[in-house]
């Protein structure tokens, strides 16, 4: 049985990986409004692991590298190097157990009180899930490799074709490091959502996170009015979800686009009317939209008189 219970990194019967002895740890702190948050600390030992990782990364050694690792196999942030070492050399499956086996170096430094399960209970956000980061913008900060590695196996996940769960990790993200933010996991959020099928959860966001990212969305009511993709995403949403009735595009009216309140609005008109406000507001999106598309009349889109 493992010294603790893990919810990032399943492990298999083979894999008896022990308790890490050289990372930063996780401690406890109490912000102004009574709310817990977590910051990390370096150990004399991980202090001492993270300087000879310097020294060797210097070198540009990766045999000295893997020695290293041989050593010390959960430095958090020499399998975050050889991680990428072996993406950028195409080794992909190598990577993608470093940066397990990073993740689960993560998981095993998480304070007991850290739970993405249960809210601060309270403050304003009080049913924000109780995994909010002290965050620092020091480069020394311990709390980069910590987030990096979460980040590397959202994406590693969604190369696997697991949406659904890097949309998970992507949420823990957003919820440890908003109103910040410095990963811009919220350019990926509505990505995840709508590749995971999960519709209703963008429009659902799209309120519950406006409101936490503070002067990012300059007091609007929704994500969709200050964040483009978030704009076409809650559109498409609806689509996907019910394809609308394009008739109703002559009942939109200009006073229904630009209203910060759509809660009287719902069904295929709601999602018209995202439609003709995402084209309105963000008509930059267009053009890369349709190409990502693959759409060959090039020419339908240079008529556009907001095509740029």
């Amino acid at each position: 049985m493992h010294h603790r219970r893990l919810f990032l990194v399943s492990l298999e019967a083979n894999e008896p990986w022990p308790k890490p002895d050289d990372t930063c740890q996780m401690v406890v702190l109490t912000e102004e409004d009574g709310a817990v948050s977590f910051d990390f600390e370096e150990s004399v030992s991980s202090k001492r692991s993270l300087e000879i990782l310097q020294s060797i990364v210097s070198q540009e050694d990766p045999e000295l590298l893997q020695r290293y690792l041989q050593r010390s196999p959960f430095s958090l942030d020499g399998l975050l190097v050889m991680a990428e070492h072996h993406r950028r050399q195409g080794g992909y499956d190598q990577a993608r157990e470093l940066i397990r086996r990073a993740v689960y170096t993560v998981e095993c430094a998480l304070a007991a009180d850290f739970s993405p399960f249960e809210g601060l209970g309270v403050g304003v956000s009080h049913a924000r899930p109780r995994v909010r980061l002290h965050m620092q913008k020091s480069l020394e900060w311990p709390g980069w490799s910590w987030l990096r590695a979460m980040w590397m196996h959202m994406h590693c996940l969604a190369g696997q074709g697991m949406h659904r769960t890097a949309l998970e990790v992507c949420k823990l993200l957003i919820a440890a490091t908003l109103p910040q933010d410095p990963l811009r996991a919220l350019l990926w959020l509505d990505h995840f959502c709508l590749r995971s099928r999960q519709c209703k959860l963008i429009g659902d966001l799209s309120v519950s996170l406006a409101e936490t990212c503070g002067q990012a969305c300059n007091g609007l009511n929704y994500l969709e009015f200050a964040f483009p993709n978030f704009a076409y995403s809650v559109a498409l949403a609806g689509i996907l979800q019910k394809s609308p009735d394009m008739s109703l595009l002559n009942h939109v009216t200009l006073e229904q686009i630009l209203s910060t309140d759509v809660s009287d609005l719902e069904g295929d008109l709601l999602t018209l009317v995202r439609l003709m406000r995402a084209l309105l507001y963000f008509p930059g999106g267009v053009r890369p939209l349709l190409e990502e598309a693959g759409y060959a009349h090039r020419h339908v889109v240079d008529f556009l008189p907001f095509a740029v």
